[in-house]
């Protein structure tokens, strides 16, 4: 089952904000609202955010210079090649 309810079980922060501003969070559905608050006043994609900031986590964590640095190809990358 891949609807709007399944999603909403597993992420409940976007849920709870896509449910605050009544649109769908199946991606599938219509929007009727643009949502601009919660994590999505920083970014329309706060899922790539996440992969990058988790990222240079790892890589401070691990002490590792490469992965730190590898974050920024990657950022570019999503921003760029993905988002735009």
């Amino acid at each position: 089952m891949r609807d709007g309810r399944t999603q909403s079980s597993s992420h409940p922060l976007p849920s709870w904000v896509f449910h605050q501003s009544s649109t769908t969070v199946n991606p599938a559905g219509k929007a009727t609202t643009l949502i601009t608050h919660g994590p999505f006043a920083w970014s329309r994609n706060p899922i790539y955010v996440a992969l990058v900031l988790g990222g240079f986590g790892v890589g401070l964590a691990l002490q590792n210079l490469w992965i730190v640095i590898g974050t920024v190809p990657v950022f570019y990358i999503l921003d760029h090649g993905v988002i735009a």
